[in-house]
């Protein structure tokens, strides 16, 4: 083809666009209505992982330390607490520190208990992976000097069951959303051809290949599309941002580490208007093609 005939296809695209302005908006508006949905299930699934990530992270180890332990093996078993795999932080409490700590909460109830060890010594361990955690249990429990380990297994096990279940529920419903979006396009797009059939067959009569036909419907289907992804994405900026804002001025202070690990708009603005880009793009063209193939067998 030419780059003049391109050229002018091109212009033939993006005049039909305006021309058929009923039928345009229609397209726009129900591509726009689709990505939104499919956004904001994306950015909730996003979220909640994130949520779940950020509880993950609050669940500890706990090593007590055998308070008959010599010094020398207390440093060796520090060197291997702190060498362990999967541990993201160790806090080593003393024997010392824990008294007071317990001191401040009970008072006057250790008065005089000073020079004794009422409390051991302790770690307190965060992992990287969750679902490692009884793996780390079981070798924590094999060193030497270990009088006792607490681990949340039974949250953990919930965590990352939970993690698993939202991360395979998202995948389906944006799947799921994504194939709905398509279909809908598609018939939306199918409606705008078939109120344009005569203008296609006697294109077709008088030896119009078939490239030259779909072209502006390609490029008009690709311009409804990127506006509809636009659209999209100023749409979902502006309400999540209000979510997001809402959220965060509302909550208590209990849940600020929660809401501290929701995700901002502005570390997923490019990654979602790209993929609303390129999914309106495609679906628009994709739509615009499949849609024309009936009317072209004249």
């Amino acid at each position: 083809m030419r780059l003049g005939s391109f050229t002018y296809l091109l212009k033939q695209g993006a005049k039909n666009t305006y021309i058929n302005k009923a039928m345009s908006i229609a397209s726009v508006g129900v591509l726009t209505a689709c990505l939104v949905i499919v956004g904001f299930s994306m950015l909730l699934s996003e979220n909640i992982k994130s949520i779940i990530g950020f509880v993950q992270q609050q669940n500890e180890i706990i090593v007590y330390v055998d308070p008959s332990l010599s010094a020398d093996g207390q440093s060796l078993l520090d060197k291997q607490i702190r060498a362990l795999d999967n541990i993201s932080s160790v806090e080593y409490t003393s024997k010392e520190e824990a008294f007071e700590n317990q001191h401040e909460k009970l008072g006057e109830l250790l008065d005089g208990y000073e020079n004794e060890d009422i409390f051991p010594a302790s770690y307190h361990l965060k992992m990287k992976d969750l679902s490692l955690i009884e793996d780390n249990v079981e070798t924590i429990s094999k060193l030497e000097g270990i009088y006792k380990v607490d681990a949340p297994t039974d949250v953990a096990e919930v965590m990352v069951k939970t993690e698993q279940t939202v991360t395979v529920a998202g995948s389906v419903v944006v799947i799921a959303l994504l194939v709905v979006s398509l279909v809908i396009i598609m018939n939306t797009i199918k409606i705008t051809v078939f109120s344009r059939r005569r203008e296609i067959n006697i294109m077709k009569y008088v030896g119009a290949t078939n490239s030259f036909i779909r072209m502006p419907f390609l490029v008009e289907g690709m311009i409804l599309g990127a506006v509809a992804a636009t659209v999209s994405f100023l749409l979902v900026w502006y309400l999540y941002t209000q979510i997001y804002n809402g959220v965060a001025n509302d909550m208590t202070s209990w849940l600020s580490g929660a809401v501290a690990s929701l995700i901002p708009f502005k570390a997923i603005a490019w990654k979602l208007i790209l993929a609303y880009l390129a999914t309106g793009i495609l679906v628009g063209g994709f739509g615009s093609l499949i849609s024309t193939r009936k009317h072209l067998k004249v």
